[in-house]
């Protein structure tokens, strides 16, 4: 009987990632064909692929009965050209959250405690829950910034690692980087701190890179992604970025071929089509700042926005005795539209939604649904 097996105790009390609605339940529920669904939920790239990586995926079958590189040899060697540093401080995971595992893996034990500010990408609670280790959740500011002072007064005797995700998901608010240093000044070198940085590729005025800062700070490791805006969320590709020791200890617990053939050449293209990357970020750009506009026209609440999505507050908006919360409501009535956007209960925000920029005939639609909704 499977109640005779004995599972560690801390993982029985894991809530699995909730990984929100499909595109095929929604079409289903909406009685609308796939191709009609607008899915604004997951904060992937809506401009697709570079061409150039596009021929490559589609013209890549030759290899398929092959191990991919086990060493990711080439797409290390990229990255590390294009951010002039040795490739023994690359990583790869299978998606930047799989990097942040193996460093609450290799950090982290029962006994020991992990810090991050309320709010943060929910995958910090789980990968540290899930080691038995204690997740400290620290307030943050009332205008939703994390407010470092009070992260690093938090560290304890058995604190070892530090999770900051900048720009932030959901909020998509974004610490400058000479607040990050004053942070680090403040922290001990014994702790770990990882700067999240899925979203960084869409911040243009920072003056301070944070890769120069890991010669400064040993204890500074980086995480980033190829599924947001380079597109390659369906190969499930990140990468972290740190001391060559850190990321040996990494190796030590990655299973070997874990980045797959597809994505490590896919990868090395998009690194190299700046074209694409920067029309995409371009194009982000205009469609956030666009929707902001008819937000504040349509009076709702919600963050400004560093990465390619909006935390939006419905509240005041809805009138409700729901217990489910009133972003549950809109995001039911916006599913019933054939929209999918990301309800946030789960991070302690019934009453907000998190909407990702889609491409140009998607917000349209948005819009003119959210203005049937909610004009005055």
């Amino acid at each position: 009987m499977i109640n005779k097996i004995s599972f560690l105790p801390w993982v029985k009390s894991l809530a699995k990632y909730d990984l929100g609605k499909g595109v095929r339940s929604v079409a289903e529920l909406s009685n609308t064909n796939e191709k009609n669904i607008i899915k604004l939920a997951s904060n992937e790239n809506p401009f697709g692929v570079s061409p150039k990586v596009k021929a490559f995926v589609e013209d890549f079958t030759h290899e398929l009965n092959r191990y991919p590189d086990a060493d990711s040899y080439l797409l290390r060697s990229g990255i590390a050209k294009n951010l002039n540093i040795s490739s023994d401080q690359i990583f790869l995971g299978n998606g930047s959250n799989d990097v942040l595992d193996y460093i609450a893996r290799i950090c982290l034990s029962p006994g020991s405690s992990a810090i991050f500010s309320k709010y943060s990408f929910a995958v910090y609670s789980l990968a540290t829950n899930a080691c038995g280790a204690e997740a400290i959740e620290v307030p943050v500011d009332t205008d939703f910034r994390p407010n470092l002072e009070r992260l690093a007064d938090s560290v304890k005797a058995n604190t070892r690692v530090i999770f900051i995700a900048n720009p932030n998901n959901p909020t998509g608010i974004y610490v400058p980087l000479k607040e990050i240093v004053a942070f680090l000044d403040n922290v001990s070198e014994s702790v770990l701190v990882v700067l999240d940085e899925a979203y960084f590729e869409y911040i243009e005025d920072e003056q301070i890179k944070s890769i120069n800062l890991l010669s400064s700070y040993p204890n500074l490791f980086i995480t980033r992604s190829f599924s947001k805006a380079y597109g390659l969320a369906g190969l499930r590709l990140g990468y972290g970025i740190g001391s060559a020791e850190v990321v040996s200890f990494l190796n030590r617990l990655r299973q070997p071929f874990n980045a797959n053939s597809i994505a490590q050449g896919a990868a090395l293209i998009a690194l190299k089509d700046k074209n694409f990357l920067q029309d995409s970020i371009a194009r982000n750009k205009l469609l956030r700042e666009n929707l902001e506009k008819e937000l504040s026209v349509l009076a709702l609440e919600f963050l400004p926005s560093k990465g390619n999505f909006i935390l939006v507050n419905f509240s005041n908006r809805v009138d409700s005795d729901s217990n489910s919360g009133i972003g549950q409501i809109v995001f039911e009535r916006l599913l019933r539209k054939g929209i999918i956007t990301r309800p946030v209960s789960n991070y302690g925000l019934p009453d907000w939604l998190r909407i990702s920029i889609g491409t140009e005939t998607e917000m349209s639609s948005l819009l003119k649904t959210l203005k049937s909704l909610f004009a005055s």
